[in-house]
């Protein structure tokens, strides 16, 4: 073992000693003075096993500092109780056995119990009571038994020897040992972690038969029937718990086969530290000192918020969920209050007022819903040699009947045979007066409306033309009996 682990547990051994017994001491060198009788004078505890408990604590108290020579040796402020929580700095005196504040030991510090004090010359610790006044907590001494130190072999274990005595093991930090497959061996698990024990929970009786049985008995002819009208006997077999269901709480019996009758059932002795398994709810329970508790985390079957639902019944739910056609439940129109509803059919209804159609309907080609007004009037801008003439009106649509009023800004100077329309981007079609050509460039003149309706092919022009302002000169007659077109 290194020299610096030798050290710290020699230490040890000395700090132990001032905890049993202010009278004896234990040297740095691990030369001690009934050690371990002081520890346990009637020598009924393990002594390794209570030398690592305290070992363990030693570890986080003490301070031992190897870098420096010699080795220092200081209590941790931290872990300083209460008591001794107020520590002195001063300068003893071996002659007059006292503590001063100064070098020049003029002023006494008084001792007091619980306290401790610190010579600054020689950083040897005191305390002081009121038999033997100041003694050091650390110091010389000589005689008793000594220790012998030795790493162990396994991970936080140490050897003590004493007196050249057998070796004694040591887990300082109370490690589990594993096994050779890497698991812990059961001897290093507490009890009941094996202790499971399952049965059937009755009322507040815990018991360990493997069947049970829920029925009636009848105390004159001894017997357990499945219906409170004792008709249908239950077949008697062993290792069963019976329930008789005409009691409250149900009272537990047992066949006794020996003398062919039912014996009350014998519950468990309940133990603490065990666990305890009700097979009908797979809720696992342990004994409180005074009832079954269930263990958290289980959730029993039952009716109430904290239970969880039978799983039949939650099947049969599901199942019934399934249903998409018929009526399962058998419901009436009396049921839902079809009475106080009107069951005027649809179309016999009157229709106070609609913000909009559902569907829109279009209107000579423009299309109409309800929401804004409609029109069939648009105005033409398109220049006069353009032959394609564009038009812009809301919602028109290009179908065989679509109308459309135009009102021209230029005259239009554009070839009648290249003449088409094209009414809000609906693509264009050819102008047509009564299926042919117009007569003049000229009759879509500036400044007029005109109507057309498209027939699914052209636009043809409503109306009769009037020419008598036409650059060809034609005038067309519209006489009462035999129309006729006369020359210039």
């Amino acid at each position: 073992m290194p020299a610096s682990v030798l050290n710290d547990i020699q230490v040890f051994f000395a700090f132990l000693n001032v905890l049993n017994d202010a009278t004896k001491r234990v040297d740095l060198d691990g030369n001690a003075v009934d050690l371990l009788s002081n520890l346990d004078p009637s020598g009924k505890t393990n002594m390794a096993v209570e030398l690592a408990k305290i070992y363990s604590w030693y570890q986080q108290c003490i301070i031992y500092d190897t870098s420096v020579t010699p080795h220092t040796f200081k209590i941790n402020p931290d872990a300083i109780p209460a008591s001794f929580d107020n520590v002195t700095e001063g300068y003893y005196d071996e002659n007059t056995g006292k503590f001063y504040t100064d070098s020049t030991k003029t002023t006494e510090i008084p001792g007091a119990t619980g306290k401790i004090y610190v010579d600054t010359t020689t950083d040897i610790i005191y305390r002081w009571d009121s038999t033997n006044g100041f003694s050091e907590l650390i110091g010389g001494g000589s005689g008793g038994s000594t220790y012998a130190f030795r790493e162990g072999s396994t991970a936080g274990a140490f050897q003590v020897q004493e007196d050249g005595g057998a070796w004694q093991t040591i887990n300082i930090h109370n490690v589990a040992v594993l096994d050779a497959t890497g698991k812990v061996p059961s001897s290093q698990l507490p009890s009941y972690v094996d202790d499971v024990i399952e049965g059937y929970k009755n009322n507040t009786s815990f018991y360990t038969e493997s069947n049970k049985v829920e029925g009636y008995y009848d105390s004159t002819s001894g017997k357990f029937y499945e219906d409170s009208e004792h008709t249908t006997e239950i077949t008697p077999a062993a290792d069963t718990l019976y329930l008789d269901k005409t009691t409250s709480p149900y009272v537990a019996y047992v066949w006794d086969a020996d003398n062919s009758q039912y014996i009350s059932a014998t519950a468990v002795t309940p133990e603490e530290g065990k666990i305890y398994v009700d097979k009908d709810s797979d809720t696992t329970y342990r004994w409180s000192g005074t009832q079954y508790t269930q263990i958290k985390g289980d959730l029993a079957l039952g009716t109430s918020h904290s239970n969880a639902y039978y799983g039949d019944y939650g099947e049969a739910a599901y199942q019934h969920s399934l249903v998409t056609s018929g009526n399962p439940h058998n419901v009436t129109k009396a049921d839902v209050g079809l009475g106080n509803v009107d069951n005027t059919a649809d179309a016999s209804k009157s229709v106070a007022s609609a913000a909009a159609l559902t569907t829109g309907r279009a209107i000579d080609g423009v299309t109409f819903d309800g929401s804004a007004a409609i029109t069939h009037f648009g105005t033409c801008s398109t220049a006069a040699a353009t032959p394609v003439k564009e038009v812009a009106c809301t919602s028109f649509t290009k179908v065989a009947g679509s109308r459309i009023i135009v009102k021209f800004s230029a005259t239009n100077t554009g070839a009648v045979a290249s003449l088409q329309l094209n009414v809000n981007a609906t693509g264009g079609a050819p102008i047509k007066y009564r299926g042919a050509n117009l007569p003049d460039p000229g009759v879509l003149a500036s400044g007029r409306v005109y109507e057309f309706i498209y027939d699914g092919t052209n636009y043809e022009l409503v109306g009769d033309l009037d020419t008598g302002i036409q650059s060809s000169d034609i005038l067309i007659l519209h006489c009462t009996q035999n129309p006729s077109v006369l020359p210039s």
